[in-house]
């Protein structure tokens, strides 16, 4: 096919794109909170303070949103704000990543260098985002890379994949500090939003876009089971926030019992991201399936198992009737791996799975679901505080009830059909942009 008419179809073009949205979600499995809080373990001990990362990241994500309908309004085009956030992403990782490998700062340097970066990096992926919801992407519906098809899925789970197995290479070799391991992660992450920013600027350029002013209203069609937003999603959100900390607290015990070996829980922090390319690659053919509430609960049932196998690992390690050794393995080694392998897969599916509930509710329901979701960013620093004052196996242990107390109430909300998420499926593809997710 000439070049020109490949190009005018989109062809080659349309591949960029998807490459730059495949690397950008790479990037939020390399820069993700429990990651980032786990590192800073190193430079910050105290519980409550390695907190502020997380609800720094939710509450950015969540201004960013907040503030997006505004500055589009100053502007005649949406795509600049996509670009400048993916800017500032990509400056804020590269001076974290300048941050975590500087050794000449104090620890408390770092770690306050680390926060105002992370906290920059939220606000603006929440204002990039919220501009790509109200951004139209228009591609060739026959292309083989258009994002819903089965090879441009496959080839998303592959690139992120390879960001898993660097991962792996880069923490869990002995030879490298944990500064210089999580910094040549994070200089991936750089190189990857990069190559995102790059396809933004190109979509910017070549793409058509709506009017800030005359965004995507909700049709009949999606009107049909929409739904508002209750007490009880309510207290989902709040529960999925308080288990993102409760999972971070799952590692620090880890780290503080096995200080020795603190390569395996490296290990296990590169075990976390597979679980997440797992779950992404299986995430489609699952939720044409089953519903989004069955999903969701086997999600926080999956992350639940982990941090019981987190709180036990300490105690059957040292047990005289559990072997020393699984398949020519520390026990240990074994036991971290699988907390990691199941926290990261039950993580990536609690995101997806409510950013599909979102989906489908209301539009009137926006600002109430911004307000629910920044109450429900503050709940890690109630995690962090008992962290600090008591022992943190009972806080695990209060963890493992939440998430028992958020399957039963996923229970009681309305579910969706297989048949309604196919068909709205394809019609607002990018309009799940109320909560943090990456």
């Amino acid at each position: 096919m000439p070049w020109r008419r490949v190009s005018a179809q989109g062809g080659l073009w349309n591949l960029f794109a998807w490459f730059g949205r495949a690397c950008d979600q790479a990037a939020g499995i390399l820069v993700s909170p429990i990651i980032v809080a786990v590192f800073a373990r190193s430079v910050q001990a105290d519980p409550y303070r390695l907190s502020w990362l997380v609800v720094g990241f939710g509450l950015g994500w969540l201004i960013g949103a907040a503030i997006a309908p505004l500055l589009q309004q100053v502007t005649v085009r949406i795509m600049p704000w996509i670009v400048g956030g993916y800017i500032v992403r990509t400056a804020a990782i590269v001076l974290m990543t300048f941050a975590v490998t500087d050794d000449q700062s104090s620890q408390t340097q770092r770690f306050q260098s680390i926060l105002i970066c992370y906290v920059a990096y939220a606000i603006a992926t929440g204002i990039s985002r919220t501009a790509q919801a109200r951004h139209v992407i228009v591609g060739a519906p026959h292309n083989l890379w258009d994002a819903r098809s089965l090879p441009a899925s496959l080839g998303s789970a592959a690139v992120t994949a390879i960001a898993a197995l660097a991962m792996w290479s880069a923490l869990s070799s002995s030879d490298l500090s944990w500064s210089a391991s999580f910094g040549r992660i994070w200089i991936l992450a750089s190189v990857a939003l990069g190559v995102a920013t790059l396809a933004a600027i190109r979509e910017g350029i070549e793409m058509p876009e709506m009017a800030a002013d005359s965004h995507r209203r909700a049709t009949q069609s999606d009107a049909h089971g929409q739904v508002g937003l209750s007490g009880a999603s309510a207290f989902v959100v709040a529960g999925l926030a308080s288990m993102t900390f409760v999972e971070v607290v799952a590692f620090l015990l880890l780290f503080d019992e096995f200080r020795r070996q603190t390569i395996y829980l490296r290990g296990g922090l590169a075990l976390f991201a597979a679980g997440w390319v797992i779950a992404r690659l299986i995430w489609n053919p699952v939720r044409h399936q089953f519903g989004r509430v069955v999903i969701a609960q086997a999600a926080v049932g999956c992350a639940a198992i982990g941090i019981i196998v987190a709180t036990a690992t300490p105690e059957l390690t040292q047990a005289s009737w559990f072997p020393d050794q699984i398949g020519n393995r520390s026990s240990a080694k074994v036991l971290i791996y699988a907390v990691g392998l199941l926290i990261g897969a039950g993580f990536s599916v609690q995101r997806m799975a409510l950013a599909d509930f979102f989906d489908s509710s209301s539009e009137g329901t926006r600002w109430m679901a911004l307000a629910v979701s920044a109450l429900a960013c503050l709940s890690p620093l109630i995690v962090g505080w008992a962290s600090g004052e008591f022992a943190k196996n009972w806080v695990l242990v209060g963890g493992i009830v939440l998430a028992m107390t958020v399957m039963a109430t996923l229970g009681l909300m309305p579910g969706t059909s297989p048949a309604y998420r196919s068909s709205t499926a394809s019609a607002a593809p990018m309009r799940q942009a109320l909560l943090p997710r990456q």
